[in-house]
């Protein structure tokens, strides 16, 4: 009876964990933010501690039009609810970028980062695909 308890504890502890690996989840009603573009690129926002915080998504076409997307809540950014708004993105070899030095947003493909900018702030990300 003690050794089901104990497997049931250790089952229970490790998919509780992976679940912790697999990093904030997708709000089933973002699969319509961004679609229908040519390129869709699909990312993780880490906070200043190194967890994984906000998933997002970057789409664009190659005319140029493109869109960027947040697909959880993180109140602690003062995201309440999954958003995407339309941008302009220029592609350059691997290179995705929307915006400025100032308030923008840049993937590197080849790399797999990603980089948020927001009133000259930072926020480092990760594509995972």
């Amino acid at each position: 009876m003690f050794g089901r308890a104990m497997l049931l504890a250790v089952l229970v502890g490790f998919f509780g964990y992976t679940e912790v690996l697999a990093g904030p989840k997708v709000d089933p009603v973002t699969d319509r933010l961004c679609a229908g573009y040519e390129e869709t690129i699909e990312g993780i926002w880490v906070d200043k501690s190194g967890w994984e915080t906000l998933r997002f998504r970057f789409a664009s076409d190659l005319d140029g039009s493109g869109c960027y997307a947040w697909l959880n809540p993180v109140p602690q950014w003062n995201i309440s609810r999954p958003g995407s708004t339309l941008r302009d993105v220029r592609r350059d070899g691997a290179l995705r970028a929307s915006g400025n030095e100032t308030n923008g947003v840049s993937v590197d493909l080849e790399a797999g980062t990603a980089r948020f900018i927001r009133n000259g702030r930072t926020t480092r990300g990760k594509v995972i695909k």
